[in-house]
Formats: structure tokens, sequence, C-alpha cells
């Protein structure tokens, strides 16, 4: 926690490689989904802090597949960054 996240592309692996990760890693308790100029779609693996993530277009189209080594992923802190707002009114 605190510290650089880690992340390893998952780009250009083959399909039989793809499959032995996804088995290996398996599945934990939280998933998430970010929307903004980008759809995220966020898994964390069965290993606490090992997170896997994917990002579309507008159209669908998938542009990112990666694992990502952090407390809270880069994509849901981006989104807080960008999306809170300081000012609040009651």
């Amino acid at each position: 926690v605190g510290e650089t996240t880690r992340v390893l592309s998952l780009e250009g692996l083959s399909e039989a490689a793809m499959r032995l990760l996804e088995d290996t890693l398996g599945e934990g308790e939280v998933t998430a989904t970010v929307h903004g100029a980008r759809r995220w779609e966020l898994e964390e693996t069965a290993l606490v802090g090992l997170w896997r993530l994917k990002a579309f277009e507008a159209d669908g189209r998938q542009v990112g597949d990666w694992l990502e080594v952090a407390g809270v992923p880069s994509a849901i802190v981006e989104a807080n960054r960008r999306g809170t707002s300081t000012d609040l009114s009651i």
C-alpha cells in the first residue's frame, strides 16, 4: 500500500497461455466497472492485491488487458480523482 503499482501487459499471449493464467489466478471477491471515456472492467484475482484490468473504447472494442499489483487499481484511483468534487452543497 502506498507504493508504485506494477503493471504487466497480457497482450500477445496465446489462447492457451491466457487460459492457463486465468485458471492459475482464479477469481477474487471484488469486481468493479468504471465508466468514463473508456469502460474499465476490474476483477481481483485469488491473490490479494493482484487485479485483472480490461479497458474498452465506447464502441466496445477492447484496447487493454493487463495485471496490476496494487491495493486499489489505478483505474479506480483515477476515476475517483477525476470524478469527485470537493464542493458539496447541502
